[in-house]
């Protein structure tokens, strides 16, 4: 009714509104982690919300949200069965048109082999990026001193 089947904003609201609840579940733990003295310090010195949020808030939750952001990224990359159920021909994911590559009478290895390449590109990149905190946000708050 809304038409949103085979269109963009139908796809990313889908993404969206699978992947926000994970997102939330996942960083409150990170946020609940910071201490509230280094916050109430801040109030003290007169620090605005929107700089303790920017000098304290954020970097110290640098680490959930790499991992988050990582995590959800990933998902959604990856995604194969929401992507085949919401879109048709006019906006397919990445996995959507690899498997156009395999058929009952044949597989094209060649173009298959090529195109797996280029779509993983994306994930090392991203990977190198979060690398620097991608295992301290995964394993933050496993051990408590």
């Amino acid at each position: 009714q809304m038409h949103l089947v085979d269109t963009h904003i139908g796809l990313i609201i889908a993404y969206v509104a699978f992947n926000l609840p994970f997102s939330i579940w996942l960083t409150c733990g990170y946020f609940r982690d910071i201490p509230m003295e280094m916050i109430q310090a801040a109030q003290i010195d007169g620090a605005s919300h929107f700089r303790i949020l920017m000098t304290i808030v954020l970097p110290l939750a640098a680490p959930g949200l790499s991992a988050m952001a990582s995590l959800v990224f990933f998902a959604a990359w990856n995604d194969y069965l929401m992507a085949s159920t919401i879109t048709r021909a006019a906006t397919r994911t990445l996995p959507i048109i690899i498997s156009s590559y395999i058929s009952e009478q044949e597989m094209i290895w060649n173009e298959l082999a090529a195109v797996a390449t280029v779509i993983s590109i994306p994930s090392i990149l991203v990977t190198v990026f979060f690398q620097k905190y991608l295992v301290q946000g995964l394993t933050y708050g496993a051990v408590k001193g």
